[in-house]
């Protein structure tokens, strides 16, 4: 791609994560065992996911879309997807790096990422932020700076040239996206006011949003130059995760990643 050019994909990935949907705001709607809660935010994010299919066949009826569920208990509702070519089950073997991996050996590989639903990461003060674990992660370092799931999934991407384009989740998940990446397009479908509390968008408000979101990356509003990672760590890198205690009190190991290729030190995460 020349410098400045349009990002316009012609095979999205649709990354999802529960927590950053609109109207779902405490961890019982998040976790296993959230019954009824739990299932209703399932369906919240579905149509978050649905809005913004529908806005890039609006714009390219041709487009081929892939889903991940990145949530870890699963997050979608799977009767109410819609407009998916292809969608990758919570529970894949390997995760998002086998997921993601798969994607780009595809005859028709991904060519731009969308997160739909993200949250913040550990220690900003987003609603329901946390990194990889709300109960076990405390922090993760990439050259000793703090990263979170957006980042070490967009870094990931942007190791094996795939832009990242898109984000929806909280204020403070947005600002986080932007200072990665200030020129991906940034969907706000609610405010945090503290970990478990927020204030939303209505679930038809936020739909609208993302799919006008959406259609501006469609549009041609991205460029390669504004998805640029702000922050590019050079070699040898090194990965650190760092695990709270155990009931406060038992230590829990924690784990170190090393090498000289981004792409593999993150897929090990």
């Amino acid at each position: 791609m020349s410098e400045g050019a349009a990002l316009i994909p012609r095979h999205a990935f649709l990354l999802t994560d529960l927590e950053g949907a609109a109207g779902v705001t405490h961890w019982r709607q998040t976790r296993t065992g959230g019954g009824p809660e739990q299932e209703a935010a399932r369906k919240l994010l579905s149509g978050e996911v649905n809005a913004a299919i529908a806005s890039m066949r609006e714009a390219d009826p041709t487009i081929r879309v892939s889903v991940w569920d990145g949530h870890g208990t699963g997050g979608l509702d799977w009767a109410l997807l819609s407009g998916a070519d292809h969608v990758y089950r919570h529970d894949h073997p390997g995760s998002f790096p086998a997921v993601f991996e798969a994607a780009t050996r595809e005859p028709d590989p991904i060519d731009a990422v969308f997160f739909i639903g993200q949250h913040a990461m550990e220690g900003t003060g987003g609603n329901l932020a946390h990194t990889y674990s709300s109960t076990r992660v405390r922090e993760h370092l990439l050259n000793g700076v703090a990263i979170g799931e957006f980042g070490t999934r967009a870094l990931h991407a942007w190791a094996v040239n795939i832009p990242t384009v898109f984000f929806s989740g909280d204020d403070i998940a947005c600002r986080e996206a932007q200072e990665l990446m200030p020129g991906l397009v940034a969907v706000e479908v609610k405010r945090s006011i503290s970990v478990t509390e927020a204030e939303c968008l209505t679930h038809e408000a936020a739909c609208a949003a993302i799919a006008a979101g959406v259609a501006r990356v469609m549009n041609g509003e991205v460029h390669e130059e504004g998805v640029t990672p702000r922050f590019q760590p050079d070699g040898p890198f090194e990965y650190r995760e760092i695990k709270r205690a155990k009931w406060g009190l038992v230590p829990r190991p924690n784990r170190r990643h090393t090498g000289d290729d981004l792409a593999d030190v993150l897929k090990r995460i």
